[in-house]
């Protein structure tokens, strides 16, 4: 019997009988990288590196990886992983020293879909330095700085081997390190060519300038607080981390350090910093300086920034979205840009001129907040859970919601305008200062933990509840002033008082002659 009739009356039934309208489920979209326009296959690099940014878009989640992980220390992937979306990686290629071309592959992977793409790199012509080059070098250096004069000098300048020259000489490898803190040197170091640095640790000496162009393989430096005026480090290709505060630097050349990823430069003299060129920043101190402008908005990895103590203006931090601690207080401020902070737990933006303050990119994050100083009319932190410290006094604050902010223990609002306060859900809060406002009343109930309060120079009438007496430090305005006179018909001592219209008074008062339970 020939079932193909029936089969096919079976399937037009069941398609009858469909709801109409009602469609089959569309297929999922498949998993796809799509490089940017113009993206090379296979990158080349000069012998001293470089950095390329890859441009894409994933229709999943995705990673990164080094196809051959084992020989990937000369270049670094960051990040290693993100959204589905548009998505961005760096790859930096640290400089090769070798006489040999190098070469690798990464692997972009989101879903079942994977991207390989390739860089090489030239081989470098540069000849490093030898021992007996390098025992040239550290002689010079010893006599530049007034070496028998040092405090530690065990077997400088003689004829055993570099690695025999005490603890402040370590050479292994073709490699040089030094550490020459609180040493007593004074003058030039110049260490200019020496191929064969890769540590320079000078701090607390007593110098004039530093001169280490020229090395290549040099990865960090400190000479933290050694006066000096001039600092030469072009040509310092492998350069991580540099340590220069405290000197009497007007300038700092910083072009040949793409890999810094520590800048710490405070306390200096300098009128302008150019750090365009090193995009691997993570931590920058640039602190108590005379900078006036700043270019740090699109730095992903940038964790931490200290530039107090400035003369800027505006700062734009927009998409930095890696910070998690800004301290740019003592500045010009007028407008601070925060957004795509979203890590941000930490903020100190005192004594400056800003009339808004926007937290809500990271206000899930916030622990600590120092705004006092500026030119605020509201501030609103409901909700900021994790808000541990705030001090925004001496603004001129109308308006400031706490709500909710479970975990406050320290909150300073003095000398604004607020007419109102509420502490409802502040259950840790131990320490308050509203002094100086327009306050009414003040109620602290939902504070079981509250120690110290200080509410002093506000319009507060109230009687002072029997609750108060846990506080080990109540400052307030006392509504009767007592004094002690004699009767002109008696000659008998009495108490007198004076209402003062406002304040706090215990119960009993002024009946009793005295302020206190």
């Amino acid at each position: 019997m020939n079932k193909c009739p029936i089969l096919l009356l079976f399937v037009f039934m069941v398609t009858a009988c469909s709801p109409e309208g009602e469609h089959a489920p569309l297929p999922s979209e498949p998993d796809a990288i799509t490089l940017a326009p113009g993206t090379p296959s296979v990158k080349e690099f000069p012998a001293m590196g470089g950095l390329w940014e890859l441009r894409f878009s994933a229709t999943k989640a995705w990673s990164v990886v080094p196809a051959d992980p084992v020989h990937a220390e000369w270049y670094r992937i960051e990040p290693a992983e993100g959204d589905d979306g548009n998505g961005t990686v760096k790859v930096t290629v640290l400089p090769n020293i070798t006489t040999e071309k190098r070469s690798a592959e990464i692997i972009i992977r989101s879903g079942r879909a994977e991207q390989r793409l390739s860089f090489v790199q030239h081989a470098s012509d540069m000849e490093p330095c030898g021992e007996e080059e390098v025992r040239r070098f550290l002689e010079k250096l010893y006599q530049d700085t007034g070496g028998d004069n040092w405090r530690f000098q065990e077997n400088w300048c003689t004829d055993k081997p570099l690695s025999e020259w005490g603890s402040s000489v370590k050479y292994e490898d073709g490699k040089l390190s030094l550490i020459l803190g609180e040493n007593n040197l004074h003058g030039k170091i110049d260490l200019s060519g020496c191929t064969a640095l890769v540590s320079l640790r000078c701090a607390k000496n007593s110098l004039t300038e530093i001169d280490v162009s020229g090395c290549p393989l040099l990865e960090e430096l400190d000479c933290t607080n050694c006066g000096i005026s001039g600092l030469d480090v072009s040509g310092c290709y492998s350069l991580r981390r540099l340590l220069c505060g405290y000197n009497s630097l007007t300038e700092l050349g910083l072009s040949s350090c793409p890999y810094l990823t520590e800048l710490n430069v405070p306390y200096n003299g300098l009128g302008t910093l150019d750090i365009s060129s090193c995009m691997a920043l993570t931590d920058l101190n640039c602190a108590e300086n005379r900078l006036e402008k700043l270019d740090m908005a699109g730095r992903e990895g940038l964790r931490m920034l200290f530039c107090y103590g400035n003369r800027l203006s505006v700062l734009d931090l927009s998409k930095c979205s890696s910070l998690t601690l800004v301290n740019c207080g003592a500045n010009e401020l007028t407008r601070l840009d925060l957004s795509g902070c979203e890590k941000l737990g930490r903020l100190y933006c005192y004594d400056n001129r800003l009339e808004t303050l926007d937290l809500s990119d990271f206000a899930p994050l916030l622990s600590e907040l120092y705004c006092y100083g500026n030119r605020l009319t509201e501030l609103d932190l409901s909700g900021t859970d994790r808000l541990s410290q705030l001090e925004c006094s001496y603004n001129n604050l109308q308006r400031l919601d706490l709500t909710g902010c479970k975990s406050l223990r320290i909150a300073g609002c003095a000398r604004n305008a607020l007419r109102s306060i509420s502490l409802f859900g502040c259950e840790m809060l131990g320490q308050l200062d509203c002094s100086g406002n327009l306050l009414e009343n003040i109620d602290i109930s939902a504070c079981p933990y509250l120690t110290e309060l200080i509410c002093t120079d506000n319009l507060i009438l109230s009687e002072i509840p029997e609750s108060f007496d846990r506080l080990t430090l109540f400052e307030h305005d006392i509504r009767y002033e007592y004094s002690v006179e004699k009767d002109a018909v008696t000659g008998q001592e009495k108490i007198v008082y004076m209402d003062r219209g406002k304040g706090w008074w215990y119960s009993g008062e002024p009946d009793k002659g005295y302020h206190g339970r």
